[in-house]
């Protein structure tokens, strides 16, 4: 069975929206949220079909988690996000989101047989196009295409497609507004782009059917759902006093950036030694930076800084938690923080300082206790040197893909290895790591820094670094290891 005897894909937009088409995407779904939540676990279920055809489907729709950091989860009982229906002559999908609808009613609908393995390909990348929030590509306002429209109509009118007019008209020749598109690049090799042949333009536009994800489809599926993103920044040897140090963090992908401090080199001008240090995140013209600011007395030499992309994913929840003076009781500044939304099981929390004024004696110790699924216990503890103290937390789901381990560094071991060959990290992870913990001789200067060392998929060292006589009595810290 060739190309032209396969109905193409009749697309569904909700019921009480009018048709959107997009480029490579499009400003209206963005704005009506049509896409999962990042880091979504889509369950899918087939209503029909035999487990040859669920096995090919499974087969080709895997190509789009490649790029997008969404996972699918195929059920055969219970709700699902996407429900396939296999019969008929049509291929069709609900946009995005809007697949949830009725449990009974199917959100896709394949036209597979044994004599489509050839080309089934395509249609079905095509629908979980669809079905992930893209829409179709021909409908942009810069496609360049002058149609012939009575041969497009006889061609679509007749079958194998039988559509009314109305639908012809609907799918290929109500192009959308320049100011509806968020990208401005035409992609002919799209998987979202029906087959324009020659004859059906007056200007001789054409494009074949394209079978596989174009270099453009990769790319903006990965910033429609883009995957959680680490690394670290170090300042240069600088002498800065009062005025912060500015970094412009370039692989960041999202707003959503949490900054945590591995490396610090500073000094107090002051007879009570004092030591304020803080770092955070600004944005300015669409770009994330690291700011490092040394406060009143300190004079910051170098900082270096651990970040972490969460990008707003579902399951990546973090928050901040500011300490001052003396507790209320005991020794120990307490917060009882909640989840934004409850886990499903006890997920896994790091705490560590952002910032932090100390005097006389360079001292603190941050860290999550008494943790469930709805919650936990932030835990500061006080000594009358610390005067204020910034807690920043991460909350991650313990689902395999995940590392959290603390350390602690005293004496001559300044280094340890940790073991995460049990864990299912699928590759060479990448490290976040940050300060969470020290005692240092406030009558010299603070240098220290931690840092990972030898990452492999089943281990990796991490080191404490002083120097220039820098007397670092003991340091601790949060290490979380993921593919990225």
């Amino acid at each position: 069975m060739g190309d032209e005897d396969i109905p193409i894909c009749e697309f569904q937009l909700p019921e009480d929206e009018s048709p959107a088409p997009e480029g490579t995407i499009m400003k209206m779904a963005l704005e009506r949220d049509y896409r999962w939540p990042h880091g979504s676990v889509l369950r899918i279920r087939f209503l029909n079909g035999t487990s040859d055809l669920h096995e090919r489907v499974k087969k080709h729709a895997a190509e789009w988690l490649k790029y997008a950091w969404v996972f699918f989860h195929y059920v055969s009982e219970g709700d699902a996000d996407i429900r396939i229906w296999f019969g008929g002559k049509g291929w069709s999908s609900k946009l995005g989101n809007t697949s949830r609808g009725p449990q009974n009613t199917p959100s896709m609908k394949l036209a597979m047989t044994s004599k489509t393995i050839d080309t089934e390909g395509r249609h079905i990348l095509h629908e979980f196009g669809h079905a992930l929030g893209c829409i179709h590509e021909h409908l942009r306002p810069d496609t360049g295409i002058i149609w012939n429209k009575p041969k497009v109509l006889a061609h679509y009118m007749n079958p194998p497609n039988n559509w009314p007019k109305e639908k012809v008209e609907h799918n290929l020749f109500q192009p959308y507004e320049r100011s509806e598109l968020i990208s401005s690049k035409m992609d002919k090799k799209s998987i979202m782009i029906y087959a324009v042949r020659a004859d059906f333009t007056k200007n001789g536009w054409s494009c074949g059917w394209n079978k596989t994800l174009s270099d453009t489809d990769k790319e903006f599926i990965g910033k429609m759902y883009p995957r959680p993103a680490a690394g670290w920044r170090e300042s240069g040897r600088l002498e800065t006093k009062d005025e912060p140090i500015r970094l412009k963090l370039t692989l960041t992908k999202t707003p959503d950036v949490v900054v945590g401090i591995r490396g610090i080199d500073a000094y107090s001008l002051s007879t009570q030694n004092s030591l304020n240090i803080a770092f955070s995140t600004s944005r300015s013209g669409g770009h994330t930076f690291l700011d490092m600011k040394p406060g009143t007395d300190t004079v910051l030499a170098n900082g270096t800084a651990s970040w972490v992309d969460l990008v707003n994913d579902k399951d990546f929840h973090h928050g901040e938690v500011k300490f001052a003076g003396k507790p209320a009781k005991g020794t120990k500044h307490t917060r009882k923080v909640t989840f934004p939304t409850a886990y499903r099981r006890t997920p896994q929390v790091m705490a560590f300082p952002t910032a932090v004024g100390m005097e006389n004696e360079w001292r603190f110790n941050v860290y999550a206790a008494d943790i469930t699924s709805e919650g936990f216990t932030l835990v500061s503890e006080w000594w009358p040197s610390l005067l204020n103290i910034t807690c920043t937390w991460i909350s991650l789901p313990s689902n395999g893909l995940n590392y959290i381990d603390p350390f602690i560094a005293s004496g001559q071991a300044m280094w340890g290895q940790i073991d995460f060959s049990q864990r299912n990290l699928k590759g060479v992870p990448g490290v976040f790591m940050a300060i969470s913990q020290l005692h240092a001789d406030a009558s010299k200067g603070l240098r220290v820094r931690i840092r990972p060392h030898d990452v492999h998929t089943s281990s990796m060292l991490w080191f404490v670094d002083t120097w220039y006589g820098s007397d670092i009595k003991e340091v601790g810290g949060v290490i979380w290891a993921r593919r990225f």
